[in-house]
């Protein structure tokens, strides 16, 4: 598990938001702990705010996917298919090291 993580509610199909967060140049990611089904498809995405921001999934402590610029200009949209149930965890990241960023995370079940 990931110390300091905070926990999400479970994607649903109907999107979800955690917030509004703020990275400064001495924090620079944030950790979102996640529970998914197999045999489903997920989307991660942030919107608004500033600054440059990407995104990664990790599995058993392996990163199983990440995108950068993937949701517009400064924004990751990232869609992961899992075959298994469990605990996975969200790393949004401001992009450079020392640089500042604001964002929503948005979150859903694509379905089978």
């Amino acid at each position: 598990t990931i110390g300091g993580a905070v926990t999400i509610n479970n994607p649903t199909t109907t999107e979800q938001s955690h917030g509004t967060h703020t990275l400064s140049g001495t924090d620079n990611y944030d950790w979102f702990r996640v529970y998914l089904t197999g045999g489903r498809s997920y989307n991660f995405n942030t919107i608004g705010g500033t600054g440059d921001n990407y995104g990664e999934l990790y599995k058993c402590g392996t990163m199983v996917a990440s995108n950068d610029d993937g949701g517009g200009a400064y924004q990751f949209s990232l869609t992961y298919r899992t075959s298994t149930t469990g605990w996975c965890y969200v790393r949004v990241r401001a992009y450079s090291a020392g640089t500042s960023c604001r964002y929503s995370l948005k979150y859903r079940d694509l379905g089978p």
